[in-house]
């Protein structure tokens, strides 16, 4: 349910006295504050101040139990709450849609253990893609801009056994098992994960001919950041937290990685984790060494920390800790 419906200022009439509070919510620090106290009168000064507001973005409130008196006193009726929280109830739409056709197979008994080794045996993704979609379907649409786009997004590109597409999965996986589970910071991981790489489409094609020669290009180690000029080209203001993941995503515990060579205690969590399943992806693909290498074979190297040609497992413990203790229970002892 909505807790507070969004108004507009001309809903309201000068020197008036309304007998509920009104409420600024300032998008950008995503904090709410009472603009006008219950039995006060509504000013020109406010009025105007209120105007201005709604033109950078912030908006006013009503407190959803005030519905009633609100009717009253302005003489509107549910048509006009409805327009004026039009996204709200486009999403709740949509989602009682997915809810309907995805919440069941969201909820079946998922054996991680079971599908990775599966994937080992068959290099097939979908079964993994395909219960993220589903899971990703049912977050709450309305919750935010940012769960909204994550969840556009899935449901367009998880129906495909792609790289990115395997990425993003296993970082959600790998979040989760990891007691993440906030959809504002599973939406983040998949948005960064998917995004992540878009700056490769301004390096030459004919550098990716073999991977461990971009490697030592000076362009690859400036991707991430014509990742982030690309999405500031989108007309979109991304999350900060986006553009930092996506700028994190190849740093290092011990400082060697790129493009900023940053130590541990000044790299987000979260970036280790994209980093962590963007190299396990890639080493199994053979894109790395040019040897595939079984997907669960490939997780116990990282988690053993077993220095390989063009991998580095300078991670978190907690992280490493966490591929054993949940993605694989009883690790294979061969690599």
């Amino acid at each position: 349910m909505l807790n507070f419906y969004k108004v507009f200022y001309h809903f309201f009439t000068i020197d008036k006295v309304y007998s509920f509070n009104v409420f600024l919510y300032d998008l950008q620090r995503e904090k709410r504050i009472v603009s006008l106290y219950a039995n006060s009168p509504v000013t020109s000064e406010l009025i105007e101040e209120w105007k201005k507001l709604e033109e950078i973005g912030a908006y006013i409130q009503i407190y959803h139990e005030d519905k009633h008196e609100f009717f009253i006193e302005t003489g509107l009726v549910e048509n006009d709450l409805i327009e004026a929280n039009k996204f709200y109830f486009d999403m709740l739409d949509l989602q009682n849609f997915r809810i309907t056709n995805y919440e069941k197979l969201s909820s079946e008994t998922f054996l991680l253990r079971t599908v990775l080794n599966e994937i080992s045996r068959t290099n097939d993704f979908l079964p993994l893609i395909k219960r993220v979609h589903a899971e990703v379907m049912c977050f709450p649409l309305y919750h935010s801009e940012l769960v909204s786009i994550a969840t556009e997004l899935v449901d367009v590109l998880f129906v495909r056994d792609i790289l990115p597409v395997r990425i993003a999965s296993l970082a959600y996986m790998l979040a989760k098992q990891n007691k993440i589970t906030d959809i504002e910071i599973l939406s983040t991981i998949l948005i960064s994960s998917l995004t992540k790489d878009l700056g490769y489409g301004l390096i030459r094609t004919s550098l990716f001919s073999k991977f461990n020669e971009l490697n030592k290009t000076d362009i690859f180690y400036k991707h991430p950041m014509l990742s982030i000029y690309i999405l500031s080209k989108s007309g979109h203001d991304f999350d900060k937290k986006v553009k930092r993941l996506i700028l994190e995503h190849h740093e290092q515990s011990d400082g060697s990685g790129f493009p900023r060579e940053k130590k541990e205690d000044y790299i987000d969590y979260i970036s280790f984790i994209i980093n962590l399943s963007d190299q396990i992806i890639y080493y199994s693909e053979g894109l790395i060494n040019g040897r595939k290498t079984e997907l669960i074979k490939t997780i116990n190297l990282f988690y053993k920390q077993v220095p390989s040609e063009g991998i580095n497992v300078s991670f978190p413990k907690r992280l490493i800790d966490s591929l054993g203790t949940f993605m694989l229970n009883e690790l294979e002892k061969d690599l």
